[in-house]
């Protein structure tokens, strides 16, 4: 039995197959995807695709982010699972950038998951890059197509947000996300009493958002550090460890 409203310390690929089919209401994560560390030419830009970042001053805001290890996980690791814990009529909320977009739509539909909007976040302040500075984040929303389609709670809802990042020492994560932005996602997709899942749950935002509107959730989070930081956030609303 998968316990539910906690963050998890586990490793969340192998963790997903533990979770009952079907029986997620909705997913909202930002999955460690493939970055590119902000340098300032002479071919200091660097994939990391688990490797410490080379070159440049800052990634997501955090100094010395060089010296940050980042675990990439592969979309196609998780992508069926998501398909399969979802239920039939339940909405999936994935983070991307740019790069990755393409690849992580084209294998959401070899799992029978349908791409219903790309939503766009603007963070008001760019980061650097040597051809236009990125402003902007995308999530990709999609639908379980195993049963009959579900609407947002809100349809006159636009699909171009405008959220502040917290940036620098403020941080509690390297790619931590606004509360009031997670907090949208799910009152757009879920009601009171759904469960709401998140394998990559960083410093638990999502976990926050759900405690804050009377979802249960499951999170889980690689790493011990995060947990911790999770949990001390998550006793503000009564949860305990």
């Amino acid at each position: 039995m998968v316990e539910i409203n906690k963050i998890i310390l586990t490793d969340a690929i192998p963790s997903i197959r533990s979770i009952e089919s079907d029986s997620i209401d909705l997913i909202v994560t930002d999955p460690p995807y493939f970055v590119q560390a902000q340098g300032t030419g002479g071919g200091k830009n660097k994939w990391n695709g688990g490797s410490r970042f080379k070159g440049g001053n800052s990634v997501f805001g955090v100094e010395n982010s060089q010296d940050k290890l980042f675990n990439y996980v592969n979309e196609k690791d998780y992508m069926s699972e998501f398909s399969r814990i979802i239920n039939p009529s339940g909405h999936i909320y994935i983070f991307t950038n740019d790069k990755n977009l393409t690849r992580m739509i084209n294998e959401a539909e070899k799992h029978k998951l349908k791409l219903m909007n790309i939503l766009v976040v603007d963070k008001i302040q760019g980061t650097y890059f040597s051809y236009y500075q990125k402003q902007v984040e995308f999530i990709l929303f999609f639908r379980s197509t195993k049963g009959k389609a579900k609407y947002i709670n809100n349809c006159g809802m636009g699909n171009l947000f405008q959220y502040r990042y917290t940036r620098g020492k403020d941080k509690l994560h390297p790619s931590e996300k606004p509360l009031e932005l997670i907090e949208k996602l799910i009152l757009q997709s879920s009601n009171e009493g759904d469960i709401i899942f998140d394998p990559f749950a960083g410093s638990g935002t999502t976990a926050i958002a759900c405690a804050k509107n009377n979802r249960n959730f499951i999170c889980y989070e690689l790493e011990e550090k995060y947990v911790n930081i999770a949990n001390k956030r998550l006793k503000n609303y009564g949860y305990s460890e």
